[in-house]
């Protein structure tokens, strides 16, 4: 659920800081008031394309803060582990700087990228509006839909960490066989040092293999 959003330098928008509640919340006034700006500005957190007509004053930068409370988003947690983002309570909070430069994103003040405040965005919130996809027709939702409906949560994230884990002893394996190739000059090719033999790879690709194949079943 979103929280809090803060918006600082944003085209027509000097500073706004902008609460929401528990249920339905609502954006009212005339043409003109601002409600587009709440969105645009939304957006621009959740990783949407930056322009530089974004940037009210060039002096300063564009600051965008949008906190969100993610206790309801167990799955959530896996994905962002997954990206190297740390989740230690409840809640996430999402900010992008502007400038005439470029843009920096982050995710808890950890520096992050624009695929992956999109990536983190997709779940927390839809902008919907004429001919927008929404997302229910992307894969990554409809099988987090279906891992939440059948209470598969934990089963799903130990079965991508298992595959994470396979695919890069997979990787290893492939190297050491490249290596070990005999060369042109009739030699082999230097083992990095430290790198896992053959027999550990394939020693260790079987439990893995077999924990994927159980998984499956």
């Amino acid at each position: 659920m979103l929280v809090q959003l803060h918006i600082e330098n944003y085209a027509l928008v000097d500073r706004a800081v902008v609460e929401f509640g528990p249920g339905f919340n609502v954006l009212t006034g005339e043409t003109g008031a601002g409600k587009s700006m709440i969105i645009g500005a939304l957006g621009l957190a959740l990783g949407q394309r930056a322009h530089t007509d974004m940037l009210r004053a060039e002096d300063k930068p564009t600051l965008v803060e949008a906190l969100f409370d993610v206790a309801a988003y167990p799955h959530l947690s896996e994905l962002l582990h997954a990206l190297g983002i740390t989740v230690e309570d409840a809640t996430l909070l999402l900010k992008r700087v502007l400038t005439k430069s470029g843009s920096r994103c982050y995710i808890n003040a950890q520096l992050a990228t624009v695929a992956m405040l999109q990536q983190a965005g997709q779940y927390l919130v839809d902008i919907l509006g004429q001919h927008q996809q929404q997302t229910l027709l992307q894969r990554e939702q409809q099988l987090a839909l279906l891992d939440n409906f059948g209470k598969l949560t934990e089963e799903s994230a130990a079965l991508q960490h298992a595959y994470q884990h396979y695919h890069t002893l997979e990787q290893h394996y492939r190297r050491i066989r490249q290596e070990e190739r005999p060369t042109a000059a009739g030699g082999r090719r230097a083992s990095h040092a430290g790198a896992p033999s053959i027999a550990e790879c394939r020693a260790a690709l079987r439990p893995v293999a077999g924990c994927l194949c159980g998984a499956l079943s």
